[in-house]
Formats: structure tokens, C-alpha cells, sequence
């Protein structure tokens, strides 16, 4: 994990960070607290669980835009250990019991959570400036006509269409104030899949 690109997106001088911390785990710990500060809240009274998990994204969203570089180390830090922001799994455990989740069933539920999240985080990179974005959808497009097409051709026949997409989001993260409706679309992908695998249960107030 490079320090100065983390330190740059945070704010802070990288030889502060040096000064403070003895070794990557503690300053991992630190900027996820930064970080995660306000998107691991607490549940508001009467929220219920599917308001709860909408804004978690869309204050991850909220968290890391324009700071491409630490959603991605977070991202990593957060798959090998979810407990970095103890008050992340503890909340989602709270909204997942008042989902009605079985018991036996919390645990990979909190995994599918998790790991929704940490896909999101990956997603934040395309944030770009508008030179970067540019470039990017280039490499993409070459990366398109590179391939076979006897090998690829579901990709090859809508190489149009999948580089629109990713340059639909790519300006709508860029230029959003507030998490985008596509921010929504993938919380609520991930509230029915609750409801499908594991039988939670759909609030009377949502």
C-alpha cells in the first residue's frame, strides 16, 4: 500500500501519517475510521432495515468519491478483515435482525453485505477527471478490439453499448454532488437478494 497517494486523498501530510503510526495494519485502522467515520452510523429510531442498507451505500458513495485510490485499499483491507470498523459488521448485523434473517443464516449474510460493499468501493475507481475518463474508455475500447472474437463474442457484439454504460457512469460519479440513482439500483439489487436467500422480510414502512 503506497502511503502518499492515500495521504494526498485524505488530506494529510504523508510524513504525519509516518510520524503517528508504527506500521501499514495501524494506518490501514486509521483511515478506515476516517473514512467510515459517518457511513457506519448507527440505526435511526423506527429505520428500517432496507433504509438502513440504501444509506450505507450511498454514504460509502458519499465517503470515497474522488478518492478512487482509497476505496480500493480499503476495499482489499476490508475483504481480509471485516472488523477493521468493528461498528460496520455490528450495524449490518442490527439490520439484517430486524430483516428477519435467520440466525444460522447471519453470518453469510453479513458476507453478502460485505462483499457488495467492498464491490462498490471497486466501482469508485472510474471516478475520474475528464482527461482520465477519456483515456480510460480508450484503453477500454482497444482492450474490446483486442480480443477474439470467436473467443469473446457476446463482448464483441456489444462493444458499442458496454463502453456507453461505462461512460454513463463514469461521468455520472464524476459529476453527481449526492450518490447517483445507480448508488440505489445496487443497494436494492442487494436488499432483494436478501429477501430471496435468505427469507428476509420486507418492512411495512419501505
Amino acid at each position: 500500500m503506497k502511503i502518499q497517494p492515500l495521504a494526498k486523498e485524505l488530506g494529510v501530510a504523508t510524513a504525519a501519517i509516518y510520524v503517528k503510526f508504527r506500521g501499514g495494519g495501524e494506518i490501514a485502522t486509521e483511515m478506515f475510521r476516517l473514512v467510515l467515520a459517518d457511513v457506519a452510523r448507527p440505526l435511526h429510531p423506527n429505520e428500517t432495515w432496507e433504509s438502513y442498507l440504501r444509506a450505507l451505500f450511498t454514504g460509502t458513495f458519499d465517503a470515497f468519491k474522488g478518492r478512487g485510490r482509497l476505496a480500493l485499499a480499503l476495499g482489499s483491507e476490508l475483504s481480509e478483515n471485516y472488523f477493521l470498523n468493528p461498528h460496520l459488521p455490528e450495524r449490518i448485523l442490527h439490520a439484517l435482525e430486524l430483516a428477519g434473517v435467520p440466525e444460522n443464516d447471519k453470518a453469510k449474510a453479513l458476507d453478502l453485505v460485505i462483499a457488495n460493499l467492498i464491490g462498490f468501493m471497486a466501482v469508485q475507481r472510474t471516478s475520474l477527471g475528464e482527461s482520465e475518463t477519456a483515456e480510460w474508455l480508450k484503453d477500454q475500447s482497444n482492450l474490446i478490439d483486442n480480443l477474439p472474437s470467436a473467443e469473446y463474442p457476446q463482448i464483441k457484439a456489444r462493444k458499442v453499448l458496454l463502453i456507453k454504460a461505462a461512460k454513463e457512469r463514469a461521468e455520472q460519479l464524476e459529476s453527481s454532488t449526492s450518490a447517483p440513482k445507480s448508488v440505489l439500483r445496487f443497494a436494492d439489487v442487494l436488499i432483494e437478494g436478501l429477501k430471496g436467500r435468505f427469507g428476509a422480510k420486507a418492512s411495512e414502512l419501505s
